[in-house]
């Protein structure tokens, strides 16, 4: 096994070497930021759950295990950290009762200045939560079906079945934004 790789490194955190943890950050920590950024839109909530994850891993250091690709269980983990905070947002709606305010997609959040890309990000932002998911995983992130399908623990075809849907959803909603601005609204 290559000592730099990112199993290694975690086997030697496992091992109480701590600081191995600071090589998986400085490859993974932008990764996860765009990750989360994708998810949440919101700059500070995305250094939180980074760094959040980057905890839970030397918390939970001893669920590795060699066998695994590292960044399916990093995801898992992130995965968990962003249902958390989700759960979260979820009860404190329910208690405020008016609810949170969900911005909308500006141009000046850094995520592209045409407004193709602006009235994608909105058409994303309204499918369901594990839609975003699983298109932000697959699109932005890179991650193939069967790692993907490792994160959400499901079968790959399965991963397969809901992109396309997640697809098919998120065709439906562009179109309705495209229809929407040619009406004015």
């Amino acid at each position: 096994m290559n000592p730099y790789s990112d199993e290694s490194l975690m086997e030697k955190v496992k091992d109480g070497q701590l600081g191995q943890m600071s090589l998986l950050f400085e490859r993974y920590h932008k990764e996860l930021y765009h990750y989360f950024y994708r998810l949440s839109q919101d700059v500070n909530d995305s250094k939180d759950l980074c760094q959040q994850v980057f905890l839970r891993m030397i918390k939970y250091k001893n669920t590795f295990h060699r066998n695994k690709k590292f960044k399916v269980w990093m995801y898992r983990i992130a995965k968990n950290v962003w249902f958390d905070l989700y759960k979260k947002r979820q009860k404190d709606k329910k208690q405020l009762k008016n609810g949170i305010h969900e911005s909308g997609i500006s141009s000046n959040r850094g995520l592209g200045d045409s407004e193709e890309t602006q009235k994608l990000e909105v058409a994303i932002k309204r499918l369901s939560e594990d839609q975003q998911e699983l298109l932000i995983m697959h699109f932005y992130q890179n991650i193939k079906a069967p790692e993907i399908a490792e994160i959400l623990q499901i079968s790959p075809n399965n991963v397969r079945v809901r992109t396309h849907r997640a697809i098919k959803a998120l065709r439906k909603e562009f179109k309705k934004i495209n229809k929407e601005r040619t009406n004015g609204k």
